[in-house]
Protein backbone atom coordinates (compact mmCIF):
# COMPACT_ATOMS: atom_id res chain seq x y z
CA UNK A 1 0.00 0.00 0.00
CA UNK A 2 0.99 3.68 -0.51
CA UNK A 3 0.15 7.38 -0.03
CA UNK A 4 -2.01 9.28 -2.19
CA UNK A 5 -1.77 12.77 -3.00
CA UNK A 6 -4.65 12.69 -0.94
CA UNK A 7 -3.13 11.00 2.32
CA UNK A 8 -5.64 7.80 1.56
CA UNK A 9 -4.33 4.79 1.72
CA UNK A 10 -3.95 3.31 -1.60
CA UNK A 11 -4.20 -0.44 -2.85
CA UNK A 12 -3.42 -1.20 -6.42
CA UNK A 13 -3.99 2.05 -7.34
CA UNK A 14 -7.99 2.78 -5.39
CA UNK A 15 -8.16 4.38 -2.71
CA UNK A 16 -9.11 1.87 0.21
CA UNK A 17 -12.52 2.30 1.57
CA UNK A 18 -14.23 4.35 -1.07
CA UNK A 19 -17.29 3.18 -2.21
CA UNK A 20 -20.77 4.20 -2.77
CA UNK A 21 -23.74 3.00 -1.86
CA UNK A 22 -27.47 2.30 -2.86
CA UNK A 23 -29.80 1.72 -0.75
CA UNK A 24 -32.96 -0.23 -1.52
CA UNK A 25 -36.54 1.51 -1.18
CA UNK A 26 -39.60 0.51 -2.44
CA UNK A 27 -41.96 2.66 -4.73
CA UNK A 28 -44.95 3.84 -3.60
CA UNK A 29 -45.98 6.24 -6.42
CA UNK A 30 -45.15 7.43 -9.83
CA UNK A 31 -45.82 10.01 -11.76
CA UNK A 32 -44.14 10.23 -15.03
CA UNK A 33 -40.58 9.89 -14.73
CA UNK A 34 -40.36 11.10 -10.86
CA UNK A 35 -41.56 8.00 -8.04
CA UNK A 36 -42.03 8.40 -4.18
CA UNK A 37 -40.08 5.32 -2.53
CA UNK A 38 -40.14 3.63 1.11
CA UNK A 39 -36.85 3.81 2.75
CA UNK A 40 -36.90 2.23 5.63
CA UNK A 41 -40.40 4.09 6.62
CA UNK A 42 -38.68 7.42 5.44
CA UNK A 43 -40.38 8.61 2.16
CA UNK A 44 -38.76 10.83 -0.53
CA UNK A 45 -38.86 11.24 -4.30
CA UNK A 46 -36.38 9.74 -6.50
CA UNK A 47 -35.65 9.93 -10.47
CA UNK A 48 -37.03 6.95 -12.89
CA UNK A 49 -34.89 8.82 -15.62
CA UNK A 50 -32.71 6.03 -15.85
CA UNK A 51 -35.14 2.89 -15.06
CA UNK A 52 -38.67 4.57 -16.86
CA UNK A 53 -40.41 0.85 -16.74
CA UNK A 54 -39.91 0.33 -12.64
CA UNK A 55 -43.79 0.42 -11.21
CA UNK A 56 -45.46 1.10 -8.14
CA UNK A 57 -45.10 -1.70 -5.62
CA UNK A 58 -41.22 -2.76 -7.39
CA UNK A 59 -37.86 -2.73 -5.23
CA UNK A 60 -35.30 -0.37 -6.65
CA UNK A 61 -31.76 0.15 -5.92
CA UNK A 62 -31.37 4.16 -5.18
CA UNK A 63 -28.28 5.79 -5.29
CA UNK A 64 -27.95 10.20 -5.46
CA UNK A 65 -31.49 10.34 -5.66
CA UNK A 66 -31.78 8.22 -8.64
CA UNK A 67 -33.64 4.60 -9.13
CA UNK A 68 -30.73 2.88 -10.45
CA UNK A 69 -31.62 -1.18 -10.65
CA UNK A 70 -34.74 -3.05 -9.96
CA UNK A 71 -34.20 -6.04 -7.20
CA UNK A 72 -36.08 -8.85 -6.03
CA UNK A 73 -38.45 -8.11 -2.62
CA UNK A 74 -35.80 -11.06 -0.79
CA UNK A 75 -32.67 -8.97 -2.41
CA UNK A 76 -33.92 -5.75 -0.77
CA UNK A 77 -34.49 -7.27 2.68
CA UNK A 78 -31.11 -8.27 3.36
CA UNK A 79 -29.87 -5.41 1.91
CA UNK A 80 -31.42 -3.25 4.55
CA UNK A 81 -30.90 -5.79 7.35
CA UNK A 82 -27.37 -5.09 6.73
CA UNK A 83 -27.45 -1.75 6.50
CA UNK A 84 -29.01 -1.96 9.87
CA UNK A 85 -26.04 -4.37 10.86
CA UNK A 86 -23.67 -1.41 9.75
CA UNK A 87 -25.70 1.40 11.28
CA UNK A 88 -25.48 -0.70 14.74
CA UNK A 89 -29.35 -0.79 14.51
Amino acid sequence: MAESHWGRQQWQGKGVGDMCLAVPAKIVEKKDFLAVVDMSGVQRQVSLMLLPEAAVGDFVLVHAGFAMQVIEAEEAKRTDEMLRVMRGD
